[in-house]
């Protein structure tokens, strides 16, 4: 149950809970409630709900805010609907989104993951908007037909009086929420098909300015407590009664659990299982491995990846002299227990880690650390960025060219770079205009290359942007893709040939991984499209060495994922038949590749079973 845009200080704050009486007072006693629940990304509607059913924070704008009409957002990752319905063998029919809020969440249930397509969509009630009474006749009307097993409600009216700006409708409009929520508990609880085998989950997709931060309650979107924090409750078998968590939790966090209490894996989610709502918890969540980055300083090859253990996402580092037969322990890098995207770079003896952490009011910034000594020991971390109120994460990128790194990442509607030397910087700036978005850059010589997603009203998909530096400032950015669906997922590599870019391209709701080069970045190839899978393809990285560029991707064709790649030698004019690299029993995913300066090519890449883990290969270019 989503009581949109409740705030906090109007639900379990008020120790009265003179507007939510039936949920404070009656149901809040039989089940837990956490006290440090919280919105970690844009605290808007369709944000909130792509987390909420996903478990990954993310932007998805709302159509609402940023005038792009009718388009529909889809998020990249599989929802709650989606795992269940494939992992399970659960007909559509016991799967709904009971969509009060219209357009702006009807597609938040759906993925452009190619396993989990339109064949494991839910039932989706409305593309457009009722007001909460209208949502709660229907919700009636569904469960006593259907009699469905997972259903996610979205109350809309609490937020959209907000809006208005009218202090007594808001309350009025928690209280009928409150009523409702209530009405339905017992219903369900009274049923005999639900009675003693079914959980809800009462909570809101973010909260709202408090009263000194802007026009208050009017209105949200920003990192302050108001918006991040919003109510949680849990109830039902086996579920701890009259239990208070103080211990954070996030929206990401709720996609797991669910799984967990129906017997699936939300795997690509980077939350956790909250099991300190159950009397008998459920195994810790198992530590996972994901997300890595890998780089070569010519001889030896450095690693930077995410593990996932407990309630806590730490970036460790790691490094091979022998061409990757071997690695050294882990050093962990980052402080605090949620951080995130690692990037590393690395030349002669300096080795650079950059990535997202959350900071305690669960905005993110950029952080940074550096090794002189090959990887050995590391500088105190530095952080920039972070206060942009629409970023769920940023992705940086880092590269190093003469001894100076270059650090950038898109935040603030600019992409930012900061450029430092032995630790300290030496020069900031920014250019464009853009969404929050993954950044991938190159430096070749004195020359800095960026692609990355940029996305606007008049262009309605993700596209990919190219900008360079050749000393003198930065260039006009220029638009490399032109597709029917978003372009996601850029890399770039540079080589004396010129600019080799590769990205993930839908066409007509199909990912493929297409690339185009450049000798100067003034003049572009046509697209070419690389991979030749059935399913679909997506996550591609490249690398360019010795007249020859090398693009691996994440390939959809048989029931497991597999890595695939393909070489040019002529500059990325023509390419190889695909080759499968590696196959797993799992989802191979986000492969990381490096190049040393004997054509030894080291590749990493995540495997997505669970829980996850890291698996890699060396070749021989």
């Amino acid at each position: 149950m989503i009581i949109d845009g409740l705030r906090c200080s109007e639900g379990f704050d008020d120790p009265t809970y003179k507007y939510i009486p039936k949920i404070g007072n009656i149901l809040k006693p039989k089940g837990t409630i956490y006290t440090n629940f919280y919105c970690m990304g844009y605290t808007a509607t369709t944000s909130g709900h792509a987390t909420i059913t996903s478990g990954i924070s993310q932007f998805m704008p709302n159509t609402m805010t940023y005038n792009y009409g009718d388009l529909e957002r889809v998020q990249e990752d599989p929802s709650i609907f989606q795992y269940y319905r494939a992992q399970l063998g659960i007909p559509k029919d016991q799967v709904w989104l009971i969509n009060g809020k219209g357009r702006m969440i009807s597609k938040t249930g759906f993925s452009l993951h190619p396993y989990y397509g339109d064949s494991f969509e839910p039932h989706v009630a409305f593309t457009l908007a009722r007001n909460d009474n209208d949502t709660w006749t229907h919700t009636q009307n569904i469960i006593d037909t259907y009699k469905p097993s997972l259903v996610l409600i979205n109350l809309k009216d609490t937020d959209d009086q907000g809006h208005k700006g009218t202090w007594n409708s808001y309350l009025n409009a928690i209280t009928n929420a409150d009523t409702i929520v209530h009405d339905l508990f017992f219903k369900v609880t009274q049923d005999d098909h639900y009675k003693d085998k079914t959980a809800f989950i009462i909570t809101s997709d973010h909260g709202r300015h408090v009263d000194s931060v802007l026009t208050g309650f009017k209105d949200h979107g920003c990192t302050c407590i108001g918006c991040r924090r919003v109510p949680f409750l849990v109830i039902g078998p086996g579920i701890r009664e009259n239990t208070v968590v103080a211990e954070r939790g996030f929206l990401r966090d709720i996609a797991p659990t669910v799984g967990s209490m129906l017997g699936f894996e939300a795997s690509y989610s980077n939350g956790r299982v909250l099991t300190e709502i159950f009397n008998s918890p459920p195994s810790a969540t198992p530590t996972r491995l994901e997300e890595p980055s890998v780089a070569s300083d010519g001889t030896n090859f450095h690693m930077a990846a995410t593990r996932y253990e407990g309630d806590a996402s730490r970036i460790f580092y790691s490094r091979s002299t022998n061409s990757g037969q071997t690695w050294s322990g882990y050093v962990t890098l980052s402080i605090g227990a949620n951080n995130i995207e690692p990037s590393i770079a690395a030349e002669g003896n300096n080795v650079a880690v950059a990535w997202c952490t959350y900071m305690a009011d669960s905005s993110c910034a950029v952080a940074f650390s550096e090794s002189v000594d090959g990887g050995a020991t590391w500088g105190s971390y530095q952080t920039f960025g972070g206060s942009d109120p629409l970023q769920p994460d940023i992705c940086p990128s880092v590269e190093y060219s003469q001894g100076v790194v270059t650090l950038m990442w898109s935040e603030q509607r600019a992409v930012h770079r900061v450029r430092l030397q032995n630790g300290s910087v030496i020069s900031s700036d920014q250019f464009d205009t853009v969404t929050p978005s993954r950044i991938s850059i190159s430096n070749l010589q004195s020359d800095t290359h960026v692609v990355y997603n940029r996305m606007l009203p008049t262009i309605k998909n993700k596209e990919i942007y190219y900008c360079q530096d050749s000393g003198s400032g930065w260039f006009t950015p220029t638009r490399i893709s032109w597709s029917s669906g978003d372009s996601l997922h850029p890399d770039i590599a540079t080589d004396t040939n010129g600019i080799h870019v590769v990205w993930t391209q839908n066409y007509n709701g199909k990912l493929r991984i297409v690339s185009r080069n450049s000798p100067d970045g003034n003049t572009w190839s046509r697209t070419r499209l690389i991979d030749h899978s059935t399913l679909g393809a997506r996550n591609p990285c490249i690398a360019a060495a010795s007249n020859k560029v090398v693009v691996v991707w994440e390939n959809f064709d048989t029931e497991n994922s597999s890595l695939f790649g393909s070489t040019s030698s002529d500059g990325g004019i023509t390419w190889t038949t695909p080759l499968r690299i590696a196959e797993t029993s799992g989802y191979d995913a986000t492969p990381a590749m490096a190049v040393d300066q004997l054509d030894l090519m080291y590749l990493i890449w995540a495997v997505y079973s669970y829980p996850s883990y890291l698996s890699d290969k060396t070749l021989q270019l």
